[in-house]
């Protein structure tokens, strides 16, 4: 019938996948993201743009983000501990502008929130006092893109991505921020982001936004 008995493809290695370029997003529209969040002067608004914030200075991931308690943050030293993927700890460095605005929300939206209960170590709060989970973190987002009217498919990760891009394309790891981004062993991941970005000159981020005071 014109069939043969074996697979001549069965001792063929299955292709390779690549991997797809990762989503950035531009400082500009990191700007009005932020500002958008910050401006219903509310508790729940500042303490929006300080999440968005902090993914986006620091490259948390949102589980990671999630889990911050008060205690973690080092105002006097400028850092955040965290524990990523295996439970390894990492010292996570803030510009001076995100740690204001951290210290801001802490003294300010948080101790708002906190109203009704007491006693809570969590950084992140809903209006009960409880801690937020990663799905009301995805929410934050959600609303505040469409608000700021920039790409509705964002995602944390394209913020963490985002923090990675000039991190990067600078091409150079100032002191404090080695070793800050969880995903990268020993940098093997880098080249996934550099063939795509352009070298840029100096070695310090500048911050993405106006202080939200």
């Amino acid at each position: 019938n014109g069939f043969i008995s074996e697979d001549p493809t069965a001792n063929l290695g299955s292709l390779r996948v690549g991997r797809s370029i990762p989503r950035f997003i531009s400082e500009a529209d990191i700007r009005q993201l932020l500002e958008t969040a910050a401006d219903t002067g509310t508790p729940e608004g500042r303490r929006d743009a300080s999440i968005l914030e902090l993914l986006y200075a620091t490259g948390l991931r949102v589980s990671e983000l999630v889990a911050l308690n008060v205690q973690d943050i080092n105002f006097e030293e400028g850092f955040i501990r965290t524990w990523g993927k295996g439970s390894k700890e990492r010292i996570v460095y803030l510009y001076p502008e995100a740690l204001a605005n951290l210290r801001v929300y802490v003294g300010g939206a948080r101790v708002a929130l906190l109203e009704q209960k007491r006693g809570q170590t969590a950084m992140y709060v809903n209006q009960r006092g409880e801690r937020l989970t990663r799905q009301w973190v995805w929410n934050i987002l959600k609303t505040s893109a469409k608000k700021a009217g920039i790409d509705p498919n964002i995602t944390p990760h394209t913020l963490r991505h985002s923090f990675c891009d000039p991190f990067i394309a600078e091409r150079c790891v100032p002191a404090p921020r080695t070793g800050v981004v969880g995903t990268f062993q020993h940098f093997h991941d880098a080249g996934l982001y550099a063939p795509y970005r352009s070298p840029r000159p100096g070695g310090v981020r500048a911050k993405p936004s106006k202080s939200m005071t």
